[in-house]
């Protein structure tokens, strides 16, 4: 059994499958609601570029949460109109993007964010737009909350795993099971 866990940490950490805990969570603000008024909150923060989860937990059940988590993408088009200027800005916009908090129990709402890294986005040889430079603002949020009684919040959030980091988990865990397979199959061979 000893050996069986120094190898399933050897795999562990020789595919790279990070040893953290999996839902550490960053507060990002907490205050307490008056009851029987819907009452309004709102803040800014900022989140690198990854997949996230927002949970807005309350300390007792309440009636109604309205609201949610806005981030910007904004793109910026540059085009070549043949004059012999090069590339120069021609259009873009900024497009919010507003995920709702959901229900999960009576003291938990939440939702998902996800937020792209900076890119470019070079098109073909010949059209009038030459690239388009794009990138995410994070991000801002607003909610309404209305209890019978008064309360405290705690708005958190943490990282979600990319699928890359589920797939090396995955190969660890199947790496370590071929291994113990693959040695009981001889520990068999040599008994017999």
């Amino acid at each position: 059994m000893k050996s069986f866990c120094s190898l399933a940490c050897a795999a562990a950490l020789g595919l790279g499958v990070p040893v953290s805990p999996a839902e550490a969570t960053t507060t990002l603000g907490a205050g307490d609601y008056p009851g029987g008024a819907v009452s309004s909150y709102g803040g800014d923060f900022t989140l690198a570029p990854g997949r996230y989860r927002i949970n807005l937990a309350f300390s007792q059940p309440v009636h109604d949460v309205y609201g949610g988590v806005e981030e910007t993408y904004t793109y910026n088009d540059f085009c070549d109109f043949g004059d012999g200027g090069g590339a120069e800005y021609c259009g873009g916009d900024d497009d919010p993007i507003l995920p709702l908090f959901a229900r999960v129990s009576p003291t938990l709402y939440s939702l998902n964010v996800t937020v792209g890294a900076p890119s470019t986005t070079f098109y073909p040889p010949g059209s009038i737009v030459v690239r388009e430079d794009s990138y995410y603002t994070c991000c801002s949020y607003n909610f309404d909350v209305t209890s019978a009684a008064a309360g405290h919040f705690t708005l958190s959030y943490m990282a979600v795993p990319e699928p890359a980091t589920w797939l090396m988990m995955l190969l660890g865990f199947g790496a370590i099971g071929f291994a113990a397979r693959r040695r009981q199959v001889k520990s068999l061979l040599a008994t017999s």
